[in-house]
């Protein structure tokens, strides 16, 4: 019934000028003011079915509905309607899994004039991860000049999620549209920034001495889970500039290589970096097979970090290699010998309002035992009322150890 009340409500308002715009406005009204979503959902449809930009702010209430049905029309609706204070409420739709598809489809049909807009959401390093990486499936759709550069923008994010969605639709973007124009020293400067930050992993690994990881071994030890944290951080950056690579060298095709590193099977990463050997050019071959640890000349191998393990830790726990780096290398100190907890008690208070519930949890611990009883429990306090149930949890036990100390 509210489908048909919808239906007839679009006709009035299309097709019977002035007049149809009064009849239609009551049952209309009472659609979008539903209790129950089917009628919302009813109303969004029939909003974009009318097709009058002007109608759009009924639209910006359902795109926010609680009811995913409702959103799905809403933001189908918004496709249609093309109003550019839409945009907002659309975009806000990238972050959620079960609707990103559609809004990037609603986007696209905005065309290229929402590309400035685009561009400022996914350059603000403040803005939800997931609507920027949605924003940058949004440009390689839409494939323009200004679209490409917008990406290239986004190259140096500080999001890793954000950084590989840039670089996936600038790859893609090139690779259909050969002679598209690229700014080469922006992506230049992003390979070497990427193998920069792999050649760091790599030598913050080779530093700290951990046991070496068998292809396919699952971590034991805290020690292993650090090792395998920092190897896996090393060859993440090397898929991004490999990635990026394929931008600048379209000739060179790198899709199999990133399957093949990432395998458990020692033959076939042996294969993978036959590969990048026979198909890089100098210099680029010899900065990869350097992160990789896979040089032939004694002068492009990584050396472990200069160091001392007391600053690197710091420098990994305040996220130097990223966020689950910093949990594992915060853990890994707890039980490591030789180390000044106290003095990493300010890179541990910085963790603590990291965005990784795993980070907080592990600094909270650390901090346990680094700091005095009153300041500790100070902190710990301020825990209870974290949003993650695990850091709570963390925070209640310490502060019964604690209890139970004094």
């Amino acid at each position: 019934m509210a489908v048909v009340r919808a239906a007839g409500a679009a006709a009035l308002v299309r097709h019977a000028g002035l007049d149809g715009v009064l009849a239609a406005a009551e049952p209309l009204n009472a659609l979008l003011c539903a209790n129950d979503p089917n009628d919302r959902a009813a109303a969004a449809e029939a909003l974009g079915n009318i097709g009058v930009r002007g109608f759009y702010r009924p639209l910006v209430a359902f795109l926010r509905d609680r009811d995913p049905k409702v959103r799905r029309r809403a933001i189908a609706a918004a496709g249609k309607l093309r109003n550019p204070e839409l945009l907002p409420p659309l975009i806000e739709q990238l972050k959620d899994r079960r609707t990103v598809l559609e809004a990037a489809s609603a986007l696209t049909a905005f065309g290229p004039g929402i590309v400035p807009a685009l561009r400022e959401v996914l350059t603000d390093e403040a803005a939800d991860a997931g609507c920027r990486r949605g924003v940058a499936l949004v440009l390689q759709r839409l494939a323009t000049p200004e679209a490409v550069d917008a990406l290239v923008l986004a190259l140096p994010a500080g999001s890793a999620p954000v950084r590989k969605a840039a670089a996936r639709s600038l790859s893609r973007i090139t690779r259909r549209r050969q002679g598209i124009g690229v700014d080469v020293q922006r992506v230049e400067a992003a390979i070497h920034a990427e193998l920069a930050a792999a050649r760091l992993a790599l030598a913050g690994l080779k530093r700290l001495d951990l046991p070496p990881l068998l292809p396919g071994q699952l971590p034991r030890t805290v020690a292993d889970l650090l090792a395998l944290a920092l190897l896996e951080e090393r060859d993440h950056r090397v898929l991004q500039a490999l990635l990026l690579l394929e931008v600048l060298l379209p000739q060179v095709r790198l899709e199999a290589v990133g399957e093949y590193l990432r395998s458990d099977s020692a033959a076939s990463r042996g294969n993978a970096i036959e590969v990048l050997d026979h198909a890089l050019p100098d210099p680029w071959k010899r900065l990869v097979l350097a992160a990789l640890d896979e040089v032939k000349r004694r002068a492009d191998a990584v050396q472990p970090d200069p160091r001392p393990a007391q600053r690197l830790v710091a420098a990994l726990a305040a996220g130097e290699s990223g966020g689950w780096v910093a949990a594992c290398a915060v853990r890994w100190s707890q039980d490591a010998r030789g180390l000044d907890r106290r003095a990493l008690a300010p890179a541990l208070r910085l963790a603590l309002r990291s965005a990784r519930p795993a980070l907080r949890e592990a600094a909270a611990c650390a901090l346990f035992g680094a700091l005095p009883r009153d300041e500790a429990r100070g902190l710990l306090a301020g825990l209870l009322q974290d949003s993650a149930a695990s850091v709570r949890r963390a925070a209640a036990g310490l502060l019964k150890v604690r209890k139970a100390i004094a």
